[in-house]
C-alpha cells in the first residue's frame, strides 16, 4: 500500500496520486511491526493476522479464547481515539449491524473499549469472495446469476431498511459470496461503517455533518453527491449501479477523479447496457435504468419491490420503460479535456435498431464454475478482505485490459430453471409484435425529372463552396488576426468557454465558516458560524496575463502597473495577472460573460472560504497543520509570484482541486466587509470595502496564509499581490 504523507491516507498499486489532495503518494515501506500481531485483546481474543485495513481500522483475524471459534476484529486507528466523535460513529457501526439480523448481513457480536482506549468492533469471520474478486475474474455474469445475486443483497438491504437503517456505502467490496460455486452458496452484505440509522437510539446518532459527502463516488446516488438528507431510495440508487457492473463488466460512469464522477451521477446519463452487452433483456435493462434515475421518485420504492420488477423483467413480464431525462451540459471538474469524462450530453442514439422480433436468448449454460486456479484470488485461501473504508473511497476499479482473459472461465451462469419459452408473460401486443416482420424505413422518394434534380445538386454545391469559402474567412479574420490568438475560443459556446477557463464544479454544501477565537486568530475572522453554500464553478487557477490580455485587446480598458502598452513582462503568459482593482476584475468578469454566454463573475467571500477548506473545515488548503513548504509564500523564502502551472503551487491545493489558495496572490472577492454574527470585533470605519482573501507572495505571517483570514480594502485598490479568480453559478439542468 501507497501512503499520502500529507492526509495519512493509504492507497493501492499502482495508484500514484492521493485523489484528495494531489500529493504524490509515499513508496511503500517495508511493513512495521504490528503491536496487535499475538496479543490477548481484552482478555478475549487472541490476534492472529492482519486481513484488511480501512480509513478508520484495521481488521484482523482473531480466535475468541475462550470459545475457540474464530471471529474478526475491527480496531480503530489510535489517532482516532482521541476523537469522541469518531468513537461514536465506530461505536454506532456495532449498534447498526446488531439491530440487522438476518442471515445476508454480516453478524456483528461484540462491541469495547479496552483500559489502554484501544476501541474495537468483532464480527463473524467470512471465508468467501468478495464480490468484486469474482467480477475481476468473471468480468461480468450473465443476468439470471446477477438477478440471484441481487435478490440475496435486497433481502439484507430490505431487513436494514425496515429497522430505519441506511447502508450508504453499498459497492461490490462490501458483498462476501460465502461457498462458491456450492449448493450451499450464500451472500453477506457487510461494513455499516457509515450507515446512518433513521431511529431513536439512547445515544448519538447524527454524528455526520449536514452537507458533508460520504461514500464511494462510483455508487453514489446524485442526492448524496450533493450532500442532502438521504433516504432509503440512495441504496437503491447504489444497487443499480452494482446490478449495472455484473451484467456490463463495466460501470455507468467512470472519470479520472472522485469529484468528476460525483458531477456524472448528478448531471449525466448512463450508456444503455445493451450497448455493451447486447444479450441482456431489454425489459431488465429497463429496470435498472430506472433504478438510476437521477429523481429519487423516479426509482423502485423499497429493495424488495427492485428485486421483484429484476424478476419479472428477467422472466419477460410487461415492464414500462424509463422516464425520459435530459441531461444538461456538464463541465469538467478538474483540468482533463471533456472528452476525456467521457460525458454524455444527452440520451444516448443508438444507430442500432433493436428487432422487435428477435427476443434475447435465455439460454443458461450450466452451473457457475470454479477457476480453474488452485489459489484463491483472495490471495489466501479462502479469506475475505475486510477493507471497507469509512469515507469517499478511490479504490481502483479497473478491469483487465480488452484482448487478455482473466482469471477463470467467462460464463458463469445459475442453476436456477428458466422458463422455456422467453416469450412467457408478454401481453397479446407485444406476441403479436414479436411475430410481426421488422418495419423497413425508407427516405421519401422525390418526382421531380432527373434533369432538374441535375441542376439542383449542382447549384447546392456551387453554394457550399461559396459558403464554405465566406466563413473560412470569418473564422481566420476572428481568431488569428483580431484575436491574435490561435486556439481561441470564439462564439457562445458555453461547455468550450467553462474547459477554457478551467472551471472546477463545487458542491453544494455546509461548513464552519470562520474560526473560534484564539490567540492567533484575527478578531474579524470570528467566531466560527455555519454556512450553506449552494453548487458553484470557480476557476481552478487566478486569471493570468494571457487572459487578461485578451479582455484588453477587446476592449481597451487600461492596462494593469508594469505592463507597456498592451503587452505584459515577457515570458510570463502563464502568470497570475496583478495591480487589479476590484473594479478591474468586476470589468473583466463581465466583458467573458458577453463573449461566452455564462454568468461568470467573483466568488462570494463565503464561496471562496468553502473552496479552500472544504467541509472538513481545513486551517489550510491541504490540511490542518502548517508547512512553509506547501506555499508560495515569503515563509517559505519566496520573493516572486510564480506561474499558475508551477510545480511550486501542486501542494497548495484544496480538497476540491483549487490550486494558489495560501499563497502566490491574495484574491478579490464579491463580497463587501461586515462583521460575522455575534462578533465581538470593531467595526472598521472602510466604507463599502471589498473583501479580499488569501495570503500572496509577500506574506512573512503563516497566520496571514489561513483559509479564513481576511483582508478588505476600497474597491479602486490596487496592488501587486493582489489578483482574482472567477465563479460563476453550477449549469441549470
Amino acid at each position: 500500500m501507497k501512503k499520502c504523507s500529507s492526509c495519512g491516507r493509504e492507497f493501492p498499486e499502482p495508484t500514484t496520486f492521493c485523489p484528495f489532495d494531489g500529493k504524490k503518494l509515499d513508496a511503500p515501506e517495508p511493513a512495521d511491526i504490528d503491536k496487535f500481531l499475538g496479543i490477548v485483546l481484552d482478555g478475549k481474543y487472541c490476534i492472529e493476522s492482519k486481513i484488511g485495513q480501512g480509513g478508520m481500522g484495521n481488521v484482523y483475524k482473531a480466535k475468541h479464547v475462550h470459545m475457540d471459534t474464530m471471529v474478526a476484529v475491527k480496531i480503530l486507528h489510535p489517532h482516532l481515539v482521541s476523537d469522541q466523535t469518531t468513537v461514536e460513529r465506530f461505536r454506532r457501526e456495532a449498534r447498526a449491524a446488531i439491530t440487522v439480523n438476518h442471515p445476508n448481513a454480516i453478524h456483528v457480536m461484540d462491541f469495547g473499549v479496552t483500559g489502554d482506549k484501544t476501541v474495537y468492533l468483532v464480527m463473524e469471520f467470512l471465508e468467501g469472495m468478495s464480490l468484486r474478486k469474482l467480477l475481476e475474474i468473471e468480468k461480468c455474469l450473465t443476468s439470471e446469476k446477477a438477478l440471484w445475486l441481487m435478490k440475496e443483497v435486497c433481502a439484507a438491504v430490505e431487513a436494514a431498511h425496515s429497522k430505519g437503517i441506511i447502508h450508504r456505502d453499498l459497492k461490490p467490496d462490501n458483498i462476501v459470496i460465502l461457498n462458491y460455486n456450492t449448493p450451499s452458496e450464500q451472500i453477506k452484505v457487510l461494513d455499516f461503517s457509515i450507515a446512518k440509522l433513521k431511529v431513536a437510539t439512547d445515544g448519538p446518532v447524527n454524528l455526520t455533518q449536514q452537507g458533508m459527502v460520504v461514500g464511494t463516488p462510483q455508487y453514489m446516488s446524485p442526492e448524496q453527491a450533493e450532500g442532502q438528507e438521504l433516504d432509503i431510495r440512495s441504496d437503491l440508487y447504489s444497487l443499480g449501479v452494482i446490478m449495472y457492473e455484473m451484467l456490463t463488466g463495466d460501470l455507468p460512469f467512470k472519470a479520472t477523479t472522485p469529484m468528476a464522477l460525483i458531477l456524472k451521477h448528478i448531471h449525466a446519463l448512463p450508456r444503455p447496457l445493451r450497448e455493451l452487452k447486447d444479450n441482456i433483456p431489454p425489459a431488465l435493462e429497463a429496470v435498472v435504468l430506472r433504478t438510476l434515475a437521477k429523481k429519487r421518485e423516479d426509482r423502485p420504492q423499497s429493495a424488495q419491490k427492485l428485486a421483484e420488477q429484476l424478476e419479472e423483467a428477467l422472466n419477460q413480464k410487461d415492464i414500462p420503460p424509463p422516464k425520459a431525462e435530459t441531461s444538461p451540459v456538464v463541465v469538467r471538474p478538474t483540468g482533463e479535456p471533456m472528452s476525456a469524462l467521457g460525458v454524455k450530453m444527452g440520451p444516448s442514439k443508438s444507430t442500432q435498431p433493436v428487432s422487435v422480433n428477435q427476443p434475447p436468448s435465455l439460454n443458461p449454460t450450466g452451473p457457475l464454475v470454479k477457476p480453474s486456479d488452485a489459489t484463491n484470488p483472495m490471495g489466501n485461501p479462502g479469506t475475505y478482505d475486510y477493507s471497507g473504508d469509512w469515507s469517499i473511497d478511490s479504490r481502483d476499479t479497473s478491469r483487465p485490459p480488452s484482448g487478455k482473459t482473466p482469471r477463470g472461465p467467462a460464463n458463469p451462469s445459475s442453476n436456477r430453471p428458466q422458463p422455456a419459452n422467453p416469450n412467457n408473460g408478454l401481453s397479446s401486443a407485444a406476441k403479436n409484435a414479436a411475430q410481426a416482420p421488422a418495419p423497413v424505413y425508407r427516405h421519401n422518394e422525390s418526382f421531380e425529372p432527373e434533369q432538374v434534380k441535375s441542376n439542383n445538386r449542382l447549384l447546392v454545391i456551387v453554394g457550399g463552396v461559396v459558403f464554405a469559402l465566406i466563413v473560412g474567412l470569418a473564422v481566420y479574420y476572428f481568431v488569428f488576426y483580431k484575436s491574435d490568438t490561435g486556439n481561441s475560443v470564439t462564439g457562445k459556446d458555453p461547455k468550450a468557454w467553462l474547459e477554457k477557463m478551467e472551471m472546477i464544479a463545487i458542491p453544494t454544501g455546509s461548513y464552519m465558516m470562520g474560526r473560534d477565537p484564539a490567540r492567533d486568530v484575527a478578531e474579524d475572522a470570528t467566531p466560527a458560524h455555519q454556512v450553506k453554500v449552494g453548487g458553484f464553478m470557480l476557476s481552478r487557477h487566478e486569471i493570468t496575463n494571457k487572459q487578461y490580455s485578451d479582455f484588453l485587446k477587446a476592449t481597451n480598458h487600461p492596462s494593469p502597473s508594469g505592463w507597456v502598452g498592451l503587452q505584459y513582462p515577457a515570458n510570463q503568459d502563464d502568470f497570475p495577472v496583478s495591480n487589479i482593482s476590484w473594479d478591474d476584475a468586476v470589468s473583466y468578469c463581465k466583458w467573458v460573460s458577453n463573449q461566452s454566454g455564462i454568468q461568470f463573475r467573483l466568488p462570494t467571500e463565503a464561496e471562496w472560504e468553502y473552496a479552500a477548506r472544504g467541509m472538513d473545515n481545513r486551517i489550510y488548503p491541504w490540511g490542518q497543520d502548517w508547512d512553509p513548504f506547501k506555499t508560495v509564500s515569503s515563509e517559505n523564502s519566496q520573493s516572486n509570484v510564480v506561474a499558475v502551472s508551477s510545480a511550486q503551487l501542486s501542494s497548495d491545493r484544496s480538497p476540491f482541486g483549487i490550486i494558489g489558495m495560501s499563497g502566490n496572490l491574495s484574491e478579490w472577492t464579491s463580497s463587501t466587509y461586515s462583521l460575522y454574527p455575534n462578533s465581538t470585533a470593531k467595526e472598521d470605519p472602510c466604507t463599502d470595502c471589498k473583501i479580499i482573501r488569501g495570503g500572496n507572495f509577500l506574506s512573512k505571517d503563516k497566520n496571514l496564509l489561513t483559509t479564513t483570514n481576511r483582508i478588505w480594502q476600497p474597491n479602486n485598490f490596487k496592488n501587486e499581490r493582489v489578483g482574482f479568480r472567477i465563479a460563476s453559478d453550477m449549469p441549470k439542468e
